[in-house]
Formats: C-alpha cells, structure tokens, sequence
C-alpha cells in the first residue's frame, strides 16, 4: 500500500571475505535492478519475537570519493543517494528503538540531545568571547565613530538578546503549567523570534536612515584610524575564528553545531565590517554611509529570512517527506495486528510536530486489544525527537470518506464533496437510526394490529 520510490538501479556493496580483504581488492559493486516502485508489504515485516523475521536489510549506496564512476554522476543523483543513505539511516534507528522495546530497555533516539562536557563548555566560552568582543566594539566605535562599526556592534548586541530571550523562553517551556497550558508552551520559542526579528528590523532601518541622512549631506566622515583600532577589529576576526574552528570539531551536539555556523557568518561580517572602516578613514566620505547601509540592508534580510521560516511552523505547514516517510514506516514495523496504515499527517505547530495517524485492525479485535495497540503507537511516535503529540485514530475499514471533512473537502469538486458526504460515518450512522426507527415503528404498528385482533375476536 506504501511506495518507497528507488531509481531502477541502486549499487550495494557486497559482503568480502577476509582472503579478499587480505589480498587488498576492494569490495564488489552489485549492480541490482528493481522496479520503479517497491510496495511496502506490511505482512512481510512484522515486529515478532525473532529479529531476524523482521529487522531492516540495510544497505548504503556507494558513494565514496574514490569511486569515479560515482564522481561522474550529476550533482542531483548524487544528493539523491546521500539523502537515500540518511532516511535508511532513520530506518535503523527506529528498528534499534523497536529492538530496545521488546527487550524492556530504554532507548535515547537522538545521543546529539545530550550534551558532553566538550559541548557545555564550547557554548559558554562562546557567550563569554561574544561578551567581551561586544565591549571592544564599543571601544572601536567611541574611538572611529564608524557606523560600520555601529552596524557590526549592533548586529553582536542583538545576537546576545536574542540567545537570552530563547533561554529565557526554553525556562518557560520548561516549568510550564500544564492546567494553564494543556499542550505546553513550544509555540513560545518561535513566537519570541518573530517577535525579536522585528526589532532587529527596525534598528537597522534606523542605521539605514542615520546613513543616509550623512550621504544627503555630504559632509566628510570623521572617521580616524590608528594601528590600536585596527588591531581591535583584527582581534574581534581572529577570536571569531577560532571559535568557529573549535565548535566545527564537536559534532555530538547540534547546538554547538548551530553555534559554529554563528560564528563563521560573523567571521565575513566582521571581516567586511574591517575592511570598509579602513577603507572610509582614508579615502571619500561616502563609503562608510554606504557600508552601514550595505550591512544593515544584510542583517535585514537575514532576520527577515529567520522571520518567514517560523512564520510557516506557526501555520501548520506540512512535515517533509522524509519525516512521512519515516513515521509511516513506524506505523508498519511495530505490531503485526495493523493490517494497513490509512493516513500519515504531520505538521508544524510550533518547532516540533503533531502527528495523526490512522490505523485499520481487524474488526473482530476486542476494544481493550485495539486501546493497547493505538496507546503504543502513540507513545513510540511520541519517542521521536521532532515530535511534540501524537493522535492515534482506529478504524476497521479504510473504504470511507476522507477523515476530518473540513480540512480536506477544501480541495475536492463539488460532485465529489457530495459523494464523500453520502458515504461518511455520520450518514452511515443516521441511516442506521433511521433504519431502527422504522423497525420501531413497524414493530408497534404489528403489536396494534395484533391487539386490535384479539379485541375484535
């Protein structure tokens, strides 16, 4: 019922033995053809006692530099098979999940969740440096009166505020009141961006003004440039580039990650920041004015790019297809009671996901049997990561109406709304009512008639 869509060919290395490792060959490349789509059987795949029954056969493409073959492939196919290689990498891992769970063990799904000691420090060296780089700027800035430098001070200012407010924030959702906030409070971090992107946005506009207020002018820029100012600029890149160089060799944790990222984007901007101060100390008054527009113009759409993105989480937008694909393969690996998997919907309300999914059973499972299967469903999808709630729906037919008409009706022709409406659960169920009540009503209709009788007689 499920399609997981491969290219006609796909290169798997096969299994050498140690007289060919010996011998220094290097693994054999079998080339197998399938078909365009491969159907996801579910009755082949079932969560049983054995894993060997039911454990995922995994393979990785062969994509290593030295293959030429590989190198000589389009840039599509070859992100194609990277992003191959990472979905069956998120098939393993739910199998090691799934593993865990029948043997009674805990299993950590994402080990970049939990921070080392590497990490914990790389993250507070990098609020202390961006503290102390933030007060040499405003030496530089009392000491030039660039609005280069205003430009790039302002840009570390609001870099502090916007990693306390999300601190503060991830306090909030943390203590939160679930009386108060029966869902919790994710949709508070998102919320707290947009709302700080817009202040970020108006300052710069404010630099933007100021710069071209010097340009309508055309006064001269008093900017004055030693080798002490200099070498504080240069100090502020070279801090910034160790930082980045440190952070990019810890990989375990995803912040630390996001925060070497940070750090090689303030490295350019630093860089340029440098170069149009030394640049407007000596030559024509207007490079300054135009730098600080060129930079804040720069920092603008950056936030406004951040602003947009968590803009489409708050409105629902849809999980990506790699996420759908790895939910839905959940779905069918954990119980073999599933006979098929109706719907997989998951959308953005906040950072995370909501997850709905229906499944079919038997209609002869008892109801405490089909609560069992539907609760573990829910918690398993709960487990992951990406995933805020999770709503487990059961039903014993999957030829019905679309579930929850008004999110989906929006879509379908007029004709077709009609034929989903006659078929749905509540028509079924009127009919049904209807159904009885003539039955009622015939019913006593035929006990008047029999009492009539034997009053007559």
């Amino acid at each position: 019922m499920f399609s997981f869509l491969f290219p006609k060919k796909y290169h798997k290395m096969s299994n050498v033995n140690d007289g060919d490792s010996a011998s220094g060959h290097s693994p054999k490349e079998e080339v197998i053809d399938i078909a365009d789509t491969h159907v996801f059987d579910i009755d082949d795949n079932l969560f049983t006692d054995n894993r060997g029954d039911w454990a995922l056969n995994n393979f990785n493409f062969k994509n290593n530099k030295s293959n030429n073959s590989f190198n000589k492939k389009s840039r599509t196919l070859r992100n194609y098979y990277a992003k191959q290689n990472e979905l069956i990498e998120q098939f393993s891992k739910i199998d090691e999940m799934l593993e865990c769970i029948r043997r009674g063990e805990e299993y950590v799904f994402d080990e970049k969740d939990s921070q080392s000691l590497r990490a914990r420090m790389a993250i507070r060296i990098s609020f202390i440096a961006n503290v102390i780089l933030l007060i040499i700027k405003i030496v530089a800035l009392a000491r030039t009166g660039s609005l280069a430098v205003l430009t790039s001070l302002v840009d570390s200012l609001l870099d502090l505020l916007s990693g306390s407010i999300l601190f503060i924030s991830n306090k909030a959702i943390s203590k939160v009141n679930f009386l108060d906030y029966p869902t919790g409070m994710e949709r508070l971090e998102p919320l707290s961006v947009i709302v700080f992107s817009c202040i970020t946005a108006c300052s710069s506009l404010e630099i933007i003004s100021e710069a071209i207020n010097n340009l309508a002018s055309n006064e001269s820029s008093n900017i004055s440039m030693d080798w002490f100012d200099i070498s504080l600029l240069i100090t502020i890149v070279i801090t910034k580039t160790i930082l980045w160089l440190w952070c990019r060799t810890i990989n375990e944790s995803t912040s630390v990650q996001a925060l070497a990222q940070d750090h090689s984007n303030d490295i350019l901007f630093n860089i340029v920041t440098t170069i149009i101060a030394i640049i407007a100390s000596k030559t024509v008054y207007f490079i300054d004015p135009t730098g600080a527009i060129i930079l804040s113009i720069y920092i603008i759409f950056n936030w406004i790019k951040t602003a947009l993105y968590y803009i489409k989480m708050m409105t629902g937008t849809t999980a990506s297809p790699e996420e759908i694909q790895k939910l839905t393969y959940l779905a069918c690996r954990y119980d073999s009671r599933v006979i098929k998997i109706d719907t997989v919907r998951a959308y953005h309300v906040g950072v995370k996901l909501f997850v709905e999914i229906d499944i079919v059973l038997n209609k002869d499972v008892s109801l405490v049997e089909a609560h069992d299967v539907g609760e573990c469903l829910q918690e398993l999808v709960e487990k992951l990561p990406e995933v805020e709630r999770a709503f487990v729906h059961i039903d014993y037919d999957y030829l019905h109406q679309i579930e929850h008409s008004k999110a989906n009706y929006a879509s379908l022709p007029n004709g077709e709304k009609q034929k989903h409406k006659k078929s749905g659960s509540l028509s079924i169920f009127s009919n049904k009512l209807k159904d009885k009540e003539k039955d009622e009503s015939s019913s006593n209709d035929s006990n008047n008639n029999n009492g009539n009788s034997s009053n007559y007689s």
